[in-house]
């Protein structure tokens, strides 16, 4: 889990950075993205968006809120950098389910307009001169966030049998693979005691 300061959590943009090696560097006080990235390695000083250059040179992962990153999916390896992708994202969900956690202790920031089930709250990923990818809070970290991760999530936002057999039933139906949190290293569902 991610040593996140609250703050974080509850801005409605410039939240944070995530390196290409899948490090979490978040933003607080009045800084910006820009703010960060001016100094980031591989950022000329004379770079007049350092940002995007960052993005779309150096594969880091430009992260807005909870609910919104920006990446550059295009390639791998940026200027010779290895980018662990898995890591960039595994990181985004935890701080996704983090927010989550956070929210459920301390109430949801007035920017956030979504309401009911915080899981089926809409999840955007950008990318440049792509249309944005959506998804549920929920699919994105049981799709890319650690076992632990989901598992930290629904038990703190009190996620009954019942709203897991409905998740399940619902994958199922949309012929979506269930997440690997339901599966056993054989690959074959297990619900303990559950009939689906």
């Amino acid at each position: 889990m991610l040593s996140i300061p609250a703050e974080t959590f509850r801005r409605a943009q410039s939240a944070a950075w995530i390196t290409p090696a899948g490090e979490f560097e978040g933003i607080t006080g009045e800084m910006m993205h820009d703010d960060l990235s001016a100094y980031f390695p591989g950022v000329a000083t004379d770079e007049d968006y350092p940002s995007s250059f960052a993005v779309e040179q150096l594969g880091y992962v430009k992260v807005s809120n909870p609910f919104e990153m920006l990446w550059n999916g295009g390639r791998d390896d940026h200027r010779g950098r290895s980018i662990d992708r898995d890591a960039q994202f595994e990181t985004m969900a935890d701080f996704t389910a983090g927010a989550l956690i956070h929210y459920k202790k301390r109430g949801t920031p007035s920017w956030i307009s979504g309401r009911g089930d915080p899981t089926e709250w809409e999840m955007r990923v950008l990318q440049p001169g792509r249309p944005i990818s959506r998804t549920t809070v929920g699919d994105f970290v049981e799709r890319y966030g650690a076992r632990e991760t989901g598992d930290r999530m629904y038990a703190a936002l009190g996620m009954s049998e019942h709203r897991i057999r409905f998740l399940v039933r619902g994958m199922l139906s949309e012929g979506r693979p269930p997440s690997p949190r339901f599966l056993d290293e054989g690959g074959k569902l297990i619900l303990t005691g559950w009939i689906i």
